[in-house]
C-alpha cells in the first residue's frame, strides 16, 4: 500500500470478507479497510506491533518474505580500490539530510579515503532534478567523495556493486535486496537497526547469515562499523571470504519458511470471526 494512488484507494475499500496486506511496501495503512499484517518473528519488534500496526500483525517464523536469488554470475575478479568505493544502492527518496551527516562522519574520521557510490535509479533524470541532487550531495559530502550511477541494466549494476569494497544501508529507511544483492557477490554490508521492518529487514538477514557483527543500533556505532570497513584491510577481506563460503541458497532461498505464508492464510480464514469479535491488537503467532 503506498506505491501507487489506486492501492491507497483500494485499502480503504472493504473488497473483500478478510483483507490483509504484507511486506512489500512495508508499511501499515494506518486506518485503512485491511484488518491483518503478516510479518516475520525475526524481524517485528513485538513490543510496538499497536505502534507500527494499525492492523493486527500475524508473525510468521523467520523473515517474513521470501528472497528471490539473483540471476547474477558472480565473476570473483574483485580488486581493493583506491580510493575505497562504499555501494550505496538507495532511490533518492531514501536519502535525507541527517543520514548525509552520518556519511561525512565516517568519511572524516576513517583514514582512508572513501567514495560513497549512490544507485540513485532514473527517477531523478526523468523529472529534471539530477543537476539539483548532485549539488545537494557535494555540499554534504564533498565533490571527490561522491559519484551517482546512473540507470543500468541489472547485470551492469550487480557487476558494479561486486566491483566496490562493501555495501551500507541506508537509514530510517533502509534495504532489504540490496542486502540479497551484496551478499551474492560476497560485499560485506552494514546497517543500522532501528524499530520498524523497513529498518531492521536487513539486520534479520544478516542475522540469519552469522554477520551480526554489521549490525549497528547507534549513530555512533553505525559510524566506527564504517570507519573500521574503510581502515581495515583485513577484517574486510576475511569478511568477504567468510560470505563466499557461505552457502546461501540453504541459509536465504530454500528455507523453508515460505509454506509459513498459506498456514497464516489458512489459520486467518477459519479464525476471523472469532478474531473480529475478540478486537484484540495483540500480535498473532503462527507455528
Amino acid at each position: 500500500i503506498g506505491m501507487t494512488t489506486e492501492s491507497i484507494c483500494m485499502s480503504n475499500l472493504r473488497i473483500a470478507p478478510i483483507q490483509v496486506s504484507g511486506y512489500g511496501h512495508p508499511v501499515s495503512g494506518f486506518g485503512t479497510e485491511v484488518d491483518y499484517f503478516i510479518g516475520g518473528a525475526d524481524v517485528e519488534d513485538v513490543s510496538l506491533a499497536a505502534q507500527n500496526y494499525d492492523e493486527r500483525l500475524v508473525l510468521i517464523p523467520g523473515i517474513g518474505a521470501a528472497p528471490v536469488h539473483p540471476t547474477y554470475k558472480r565473476t570473483d575478479n574483485y580488486r581493493p580500490n583506491d580510493p575505497l568505493i562504499a555501494n550505496c544502492a538507495w532511490p533518492p527518496q531514501k536519502i535525507n539530510y541527517a543520514w548525509l551527516s552520518v556519511l561525512r562522519q565516517a568519511a572524516d574520521r576513517g583514514e582512508r579515503k572513501v567514495i560513497y557510490r549512490i544507485f540513485a535509479g532514473t527517477s531523478l533524470e526523468d523529472t529534471g532534478g539530477l543537476q539539483a541532487f548532485m549539488r545537494d550531495l557535494t555540499e554534504v559530502l564533498g565533490a571527490d567523495s561522491v559519484q551517482v550511477a546512473r540507470k543500468v541494466a541489472r547485470d551492469v549494476y550487480m557487476g558494479e556493486i561486486e566491483k566496490g569494497d562493501f555495501s551500507l544501508d541506508a537509514y530510517p529507511y533502509g534495504g532489504y535486496n540490496t542486502v540479497i544483492d551484496s551478499l551474492h557477490v560476497a560485499r560485506p554490508f552494514v546497517t543500522w537497526e532501528g524499530t520498524e521492518f523497513c529498518n531492521r529487514s536487513a539486520a534479520a538477514l544478516l542475522r540469519k547469515v552469522g554477520l551480526k557483527e554489521l549490525i549497528a543500533s547507534s549513530r555512533n556505532e553505525y559510524v566506527a562499523k564504517i570507519v573500521r570497513m574503510i581502515d581495515d584491510t583485513a577484517y574486510r577481506d576475511e569478511l568477504s571470504q567468510r560470505i563466499t563460503e557461505m552457502d546461501l541458497d540453504a541459509l536465504l532461498f530454500q528455507s523453508g519458511e515460505n509454506v509459513y505464508f498459506k498456514k497464516a492464510i489458512d489459520y486467518l480464514i477459519a479464525n476471523h470471526d472469532r478474531l473480529t469479535a475478540e478486537g484484540a491488537r495483540d500480535p498473532i503467532f503462527i507455528t
